[in-house]
């Protein structure tokens, strides 16, 4: 399984358990501040279901009335469900990702993601 670089984020593959693909990003250097990647494929008769998440804890820096240095302050998720009929193509599966990759990369998205807007 080889490493993925985020936004210049290094996550480690750490092997798969239950069909769920894992990879971590180990740098805070304590479990409760480690980033996982994930990435899962279910397939039934009906349907087909694609799943990527992101877990991002937020750790505090340094000592301070509020927390104690390597505290979790809040975590972060991306949580990408993709759904597919049993029946669609590899067209059907290339258009679908196309289209993901054009809205993550649009203004609208990243207004809707940075400015909590959805109106842009």
């Amino acid at each position: 399984m080889s490493n993925i670089v985020l936004d210049g984020t290094l996550y480690v593959g750490s092997g798969i358990t239950n069909g769920v693909n894992l990879w971590q990003d180990r740098r805070a250097g304590i479990v409760a501040g480690f980033s996982d990647l994930t990435a899962s494929v279910n397939i039934t008769k009906t349907k087909v279901n694609v799943l990527s998440k992101i877990r991002e804890p937020i750790l505090q820096a340094v000592d301070s009335a509020c927390a104690c240095e390597g505290s979790v302050l809040r975590t972060n998720y991306l949580d990408v469900n993709v759904r597919f009929d049993a029946s669609a193509t590899q067209t059907d599966r290339e258009s679908m990702w196309q289209k993901a990759k054009d809205w993550v990369n649009s203004p609208q998205f990243a207004a809707l993601v940075k400015d909590l807007n959805p109106n842009t």
